[in-house]
Parts: C-alpha cells; structure tokens; sequence
C-alpha cells in the first residue's frame, strides 16, 4: 500500500474582520498517499484557497489564524507545532506550491533565474553558477523554449503559459513530496490549459510526489485526479473515488455542480440552458443554523434547517455530510 504522506485533522482556520470572525475554513479532515492526486473543488468562497495557504502556512496573522486543535502531519510530523524558521525549510523542499496567479506570485523586478535560484540556493546549497545551470535545465523540463534567455526574462516578458511553466518549475525546483496547484489553469486558454495538466501528470509520475489539485473545473478533475473531496462554505461535504463521484454523486450539493457541467449532446435533446444551482452560499459571519446548503438544496426537510450533518462514512467506503444522501439513482436514499 502506498505511504500517507499528509494528514489533515480537524483543520480549522478563522479572520478576525470588522465584521466578527470569518470561518473560512471549518474542521476539514483529509489524507493524502504518494504519487496520488486529489482534487478539491467547490464554488469561489468555499474555503479551498485558504485551505492551501493554511497547509503551506503562508495564513497572515492577524488577521488570519490557525486553531490550536488543527493538525497537519507531513510524514507523521506535525508542522504546525514547528518553528518558523524550520518551517521555511519545509516549505518549498517537502511541500511546495503553484499559486492561482503567477503574475502576481512572482516577483515583477527579478528576473526568473534571480527567483529560481534563490530557491535552489536556499535549499539545495548551490552557487550562483550551478543555480543558474540547474534553472535552465528546470526550464526545459517544463517546456520553456529557449531557457537559456527566457532565464534572463522579466516576468512580463513572459506570456501567461510560461509564467504558469516558470511557477511550476520553482516548485518543483526541490523535488517535493507534496505538490499544491491552486488553479494552475486559470485564464489559460483550453490549449494551454492540456499543455500545464500532462505536463505537472508527467512530472508527478518521474518524481513519485503526491499532489492536491484545487480547482472549480470538475472536467479538470474528471482528468487527472484519483479521489475528490468537495467544499462548500468551508466544509468537506463529500469526498470519494472519482470514477463513484461521477457515477453517482451522494451530495445534492455535488449533484448540482455535476449537472451544471455542459454536454456535447445537450443540444441535441433540446436543453438550451444550463442548469445552475438555485441560490447563493451564505454569508460567511451569519452562517445558518444546520446544514449550510439547506437553502440550496432540492430535498432539505426542516429536520436539515436545525440539524448539523457531520461527515461519516457510508456503507461503499465513502464520506458524505448530509443527513438524507442520494442513492445511485439520485434519489433519497
């Protein structure tokens, strides 16, 4: 059996605002095995972002801040009982990652070879000469054509795709266990959009690391993740093997992103509108009491509006939140 490299336990992470205190992200338990990849998905504001920044630490405090009861376990250790200096050492050599937006993640007055050699000296221990040579040769491995001067390139030099191949390439500077991609695709056209996906696929297989794809794309996911765990409003409220995810989802939440997915023969059947899920997530400092997708939800009974589902796992191996799950044929169970 593969080894656990990550495990997540009751990860908790709140904002103190004007507003009171936002519970961006709200007892997310999750595992993650070498070489797998998992998918998290879910609306803008489901939590997924902060669920990422909370495991690279990267979480500004204040306001931002990491309950005491949260853990995260790379390889059995606990990181958030470390110091921040160790820290800096783990994040980038044993966990590292691809942020949403590489215009702005990357720094805009050093050069792409200044930023992936701070790296590859920070945590490999090499000179500036063996630095520069190993930058070149992870700009090739990316498919950057030309390394040797895109090396010297400003980012805005670059177009979207590189940027997005250069981000990769610092990440994956050190070789890391675990691989974070926080929509790696974005504003990417479709082309590129394949390009980035087989490319990262083909470097986790050389590597052997474990990745954590976050995105609201399910086509994406369908793609290239092995298991999906879904977020709404800062919780997991299903999490499954993709190929049962698909077949048949147990969240009405997860059927609705599932069926708001365009078909090739939509058109062909007369459905010229797509479907979208009724409703808006709730307000983040007001939550709801009971389930938090009640007021979205097809089926919600008045038991759902007083009563909060937990994530339990169900008779086939899977977890689901809710307390009336979806049968395989999408009806009550």
């Amino acid at each position: 059996m593969s080894k656990t490299v990550l495990e997540v336990e009751n990860l908790t992470t709140e904002f103190h605002v004007e507003a009171g205190v936002a519970r961006a992200v709200d007892g997310v338990s999750f595992h993650l095995k070498e070489g797998e990849t998992l998918g998290l998905v879910g609306e803008s504001g489901s939590g997924k972002s902060v669920t990422s920044l909370s495991l690279m630490r990267l979480v500004p405090e204040p306001p931002g801040r990491i309950l005491p009861s949260s853990k995260i376990r790379i390889n059995g250790r606990d990181i958030l009982k470390v110091s921040d200096r160790e820290m800096q050492k783990i994040r980038g050599d044993e966990i590292a990652m691809i942020f949403q937006d590489p215009m702005t993640a990357l720094n805009p007055v050093f050069t792409i070879g200044n930023q992936l050699s701070e790296v590859l000296r920070r945590h490999q221990g090499l000179n500036a000469q063996s630095a520069r040579k190993r930058g070149v040769e992870l700009l090739e491995t990316v498919g950057i054509p030309a390394p040797k001067k895109r090396i010297d390139n400003y980012p805005h030099q670059l177009s979207g795709g590189m940027r997005q191949r250069a981000m990769i390439a610092m990440a994956l500077s050190c070789n890391p266990k675990i691989l974070i991609a926080d929509e790696p695709t974005t504003a990417l056209d479709v082309t590129i959009q394949a390009q980035i996906l087989e490319l990262i696929n083909k470097l986790q297989k050389e590597i052997g690391m474990a990745t954590i794809l976050i995105t609201h794309d399910l086509a994406v996911v369908a793609e290239v993740c092995d298991r999906v765990a879904v977020m709404y409003c800062g919780r997991i409220v299903e999490e499954s093997d993709i190929f049962d995810l698909f077949e048949h989802p147990q969240h009405p939440y997860t059927r609705g992103l599932i069926s708001s997915i365009p078909r090739i023969d939509d058109a062909e059947k007369g459905r010229g509108e797509l479907y979208a899920i009724p409703g808006m997530v709730p307000d983040i400092h007001s939550l709801p009491d009971g389930c938090r997708f009640a007021e979205r939800c097809f089926q919600a009974e008045a038991r759902c509006r007083s009563e909060n589902p937990v994530l339990r796992e169900t008779a086939d191996g899977r977890s689901v939140s809710c307390l009336f799950p979806l049968s395989k044929d999408g009806t009550l169970r």
